[in-house]
């Protein structure tokens, strides 16, 4: 620990080696790797707009990974990333700023898994709404196991979503392929001519709103807040 701010000096490890760095500790990770996180982190230097481009998973083992600059916090390029087990949460004060993206623009290929997460979207001040807690760019993917999405999760790629809960799932125009097996919901914008209420969902799940009462896709709108479950 650092004696005057009590921050962890090696805060990533794999394995029993320690990294004073998530860059360094992913300069040192091998395909299949998992890095963990050793105590809450507000990244800084080499780590702010870090891309993970190894295949990877990252424990967050119940802490928190912060960044207060405008960039997203993770920005994931690798094929096949695993998120799990803590938060991580944009706290830019300038002006609303993502959590976690998927895939960059004119980049294709990456994917994440996320699994016991939450993920937090900046809200920049004023009346501009919250940022997208995960941004899934066109031409990239994202699985949801299960997790807490404070902020949208905006899809331009495609979607697998078994369970968790956002402010409202927005489908982009350029959105491939989206499919609900699970999850919460305040809100789902549908902003895409050839996909529907109906196709969102997976064949034996049905959408059911806060009475428990089956809301038929022909019905839905983005302001029914819903949750998706088994029929």
């Amino acid at each position: 620990y650092c004696t005057f701010c009590h921050a962890l000096a090696q805060p990533f490890a794999i394995g029993t080696t320690r990294y004073t760095s998530l860059a360094s500790a992913l300069d040192a990770a091998q395909a299949g790797n998992t890095v963990c996180l050793r105590g809450d982190k507000k990244l800084s230097g080499s780590d702010i707009g870090i891309e993970i481009n190894k295949n990877i998973i990252l424990d967050l083992c119940g802490h928190t990974l912060r960044c207060d600059q405008e960039q997203p916090v993770l920005c994931i390029t690798a094929s096949d990333v695993t998120i799990r087990n803590g938060s991580v949460e944009n706290i830019c004060r300038a002006k609303p700023i993502g959590a976690v993206q998927v895939g960059k623009f004119n980049q294709t290929g990456a994917g994440l898994t996320v699994e016991n997460v939450t993920f937090t979207g900046s809200e920049g001040g004023g009346n501009v709404p919250r940022a997208n807690a995960l941004n899934i760019s066109s031409g990239n993917r994202a699985v949801v196991k299960s997790g807490t999405f404070t902020g949208n999760i905006y899809v331009a790629g495609s979607l697998t979503m078994e369970g968790g809960s956002t402010d409202q799932l927005g489908v982009d125009p350029l959105a491939t392929e989206i499919v609900l097996s699970g999850g919460s919901f305040d809100s789902i914008k549908v902003e895409n001519s050839s996909i529907t209420y109906a196709s969102l969902l997976k064949t034996g799940y049905v959408y059911q709103n806060s009475e428990n009462r089956i809301i038929e896709p022909e019905d839905m709108s983005d302001s029914i807040a819903v949750k998706v479950v088994k029929c």
